[in-house]
């Protein structure tokens, strides 16, 4: 489920996607990253009331800039984004940071990595701007097993790749991002891995995604800078109930580009937008 950090990061991921002013862009990343020195799941021991700062701080940084973040049922911290330094230990665009110390995943991937997905069996998927993941070919999506990186059918195409990645209850993989094919097939900007291929969900979006979240009916949330799903007027967020896409109320007047689940099954967006259902 996405936290309070994810969703901050997804958001300072998307504005750089859409090239928004660097300032901005900047200043949303250190509050993601401030806000995730202060998060439980982050801080050394028990928590006293205190913040943390050097040297007693969480954990050493990276020499870039993280966009997505994940902790895994296994306790330990996965951070992907733009850098190849991670606590001094050469780390390229994903790193694993064990309560100690950082480590890298084998060599890494050759580019961005905007989003990481963990699967029912543990291994480690991880979605963005890249080319090739521990030195084998892998179109803008990989997986991790826990000791070789390895492609997911032929994957996406597109500049941009994937932005977004969520598991559904059945162990099903799905991606979103700025795309039109994936493992060859037609799927515009969303598709399904089950474990064996790709398909697309229906006739897919118009325009990009930038996130994704499951409900806990299972019916899949994707926000992003579209204005149609399934072609059917969906303004930046609509609902998958596994066989057709429909829009949530008029939707927003810009993009989405954050959503979480609360506890109590209600769904949060964030984004561009000043209006939202009119």
């Amino acid at each position: 489920m996405p936290t309070l950090l994810s969703a901050l990061v997804r958001l300072s991921a998307a504005l750089r996607r859409a090239r928004v002013r660097a300032s901005a862009a900047i200043m949303l990343a250190f509050a993601a990253a401030f806000i995730g020195l202060a998060t439980p799941s982050f801080a050394q021991g028990e928590c006293d009331g205190r913040w943390l700062s050097p040297p007693e701080q969480a954990f050493p940084g990276v020499d870039g800039w993280f966009v997505s973040t994940l902790v895994r049922s296994t306790g330990e911290l996965i951070a992907g984004g733009k850098f190849s330094v991670a606590g001094g230990t050469v780390a390229n665009s994903i790193a694993r940071w064990d309560g100690t110390s950082w480590s890298p995943l084998g060599s890494g991937l050759n580019g961005e990595v905007y989003a990481l997905a963990e699967l029912p069996n543990g291994d480690l998927v991880a979605g963005g701007q890249f080319t090739s993941a521990g030195g084998v070919s892998a179109n803008h999506i990989a997986r991790w097993d826990g000791s070789s990186w390895a492609p997911l059918g032929s994957g996406m195409n597109g500049s941009w790749g994937v932005s977004s990645l969520a598991v559904l209850p059945n162990g099903d993989l799905v991606a979103g991002g700025d795309f039109t094919t994936a493992g060859g097939v037609s799927a515009n900007r969303i598709a399904r891995w089950d474990g064996t291929q790709w398909s697309p969900l229906g006739a897919g979006l118009n325009g990009p995604v930038y996130a994704l979240a499951v409900l806990p009916n299972g019916d899949l949330v994707a926000g992003g800078g579209f204005t149609t799903a399934g072609g059917v007027t969906a303004n930046r967020i609509a609902r998958w109930d596994g066989s057709s896409w429909a829009p949530l109320g008029s939707g927003m007047s810009s993009s989405v580009y954050a959503l979480a689940v609360l506890p109590n099954g209600d769904l949060v967006a964030g984004g561009g937008f000043t209006t939202a259902g009119g």
